[in-house]
């Protein structure tokens, strides 16, 4: 099974560099399926669920975008745990805010750019207590975006 699913995975990930949207959604939703029988709480099953999400989101298909997205998310917690240095949580989430601004939900939008901000800062302890100055300053660029992001909101209320 956990072959069959990294072939699926790796189909996915061909047809998103050749961006056959379509095809991708297919391969990275038969890898979603297979994973979930095999570990639905892992790592690898919450970063297949994010794939399949962003492709969503390049296929414009922004409901279901955010069904999968959600479902990832749930696992943050149990991923923090398991692996604390990861960089998925912030991949979702980024997706996640992408999708709330074209919906214009712009209360779910905060809500995930304040999950951002805390993920953001969360992280940046993970890489200061490993001294990894590469990832910290990966964190640093994110930081930046978020808070360019919370510019956008605070223009965008007062026009």
């Amino acid at each position: 099974m956990d072959a069959l699913s990294l072939m699926y995975n790796t189909r996915g990930k061909t047809y998103s560099k050749q961006e056959r949207w379509p095809d991708a959604e297919v391969a990275f939703r038969k890898c979603v399926e297979i994973t979930r029988k095999v570990d639905d709480k892992s790592y690898i099953f919450m970063k297949r669920l994010v794939n399949l999400a962003e492709v969503q989101e390049k296929r414009n298909r922004l409901q279901a975008c955010l069904q999968t997205a959600n479902q990832a998310h749930a696992l943050s917690a149990s991923i923090i745990k398991a692996v604390p240095h990861v960089f998925i949580i912030m991949e979702c989430l980024q997706c996640m805010c992408r999708v709330y601004k074209m919906l214009g939900k712009q209360d779910q939008f905060i809500e995930s750019l304040k999950e951002m901000e805390m993920e953001c800062f969360r992280l940046k302890n993970v890489y200061t207590e490993l001294e990894n100055q590469i990832k910290q300053e990966q964190i640093v660029k994110f930081i930046e975006d978020v808070k360019k992001m919370w510019m956008e909101v605070r223009n965008e209320k007062l026009q």
